[in-house]
């Protein structure tokens, strides 16, 4: 009886070992790359385009296994809200750094960008000159947009590098007219002396894709504008009601006393 015992209680013991050793001899999983982390990093934010060049090598001395903090000779980002409401206004932000990691360029921006923004443009293709030229724009017609789009920080678009600071910086406020999925073209391009972009393979289009919804009106504006449309009933609804009210309760009085009236007659015909 007690062997039978011994043996049950084993049994569970074994089938557990057995299982803890097929856990441990199982394929390792592949270690990430910074490729991987990017694309990780972009999914995380809701990223819609992104360019890897995954030939680059990487290297940071102060922290080597942390891929998002691996530096890479060109980088550029651009981030912002990927939903937003309409007739309300965002900013969006596009920032390039030279041999810099994703984290030490979203560092340095991370005062003036967006709060709530998400990284929508990822590329460390594209070569960084002296000059860049960048613009956002509506992908939409100008007869029938879909934005309001306007630069900050003067009228050009063109950036001249910051050795000191390692970084040009874009800046535009983003005002969705119309609710619905609509695009957004952001165009990147190296400049020579005279201002001119040096265009194809160096000009780069990427899509960004904004959803806007429906501003929510506050309770007070929305009573204002049920007001303002509906006023003729709202005066038929709330004053007949109260016309009602007033008749019949005068005639009712006069019904009570129907000598009332001709006592109040006789009582002034008394003093004159």
């Amino acid at each position: 009886m007690s062997k039978s015992r011994s043996a049950i209680f084993l049994l569970p013991a074994y089938l557990l070992l057995l299982y803890l050793l097929a856990c441990n001899t199982a394929e390792s999983p592949r270690k990430l790359t910074h490729e991987d982390s990017i694309r990780m990093h972009l999914l995380d934010s809701g990223s819609h385009h992104y360019v890897i060049d995954s030939n680059i090598t990487y290297g940071n001395e102060y922290y080597p296994d942390r891929e998002e903090y691996q530096r890479v000779k060109n980088l550029l980002e651009f981030h912002t809200r990927d939903t937003m409401r309409v007739d309300s206004t965002y900013i969006a932000t596009l920032a390039m750094g030279k041999d810099i990691s994703p984290a030490e360029l979203e560092a340095k921006v991370s005062d003036i960008s967006e709060p709530g923004g998400k990284v929508m443009v990822v590329d460390s293709t594209q070569e960084i000159s002296f000059r860049m030229s960048a613009t956002l724009e509506d992908k939409a017609t100008e007869k029938d947009p879909n934005f309001l789009i306007e630069l900050l920080g003067g009228k050009s678009d063109i950036r001249t590098y910051d050795e000191k600071k390692n970084k040009m910086v874009w800046q535009w406020n983003v005002t969705p007219l119309k609710q619905g999925n609509h695009e957004l073209i952001l165009s990147i391009s190296q400049v020579d002396e005279t201002g001119l972009g040096i265009g194809s393979p160096e000009t780069r289009h990427h899509s960004i894709t904004i959803f806007s919804r429906q501003r929510k009106g506050s309770l007070g504006k929305g009573i204002g504008n049920f007001i303002e449309k509906y006023w003729q009933w709202l005066i038929g609804v709330i004053g007949l009601p109260l016309f009602i009210a007033w008749f019949t309760t005068r005639r009712r009085n006069a019904m009570q006393n129907p000598h009332a009236k001709t006592a109040k007659k006789e009582i002034k015909n008394r003093k004159k």
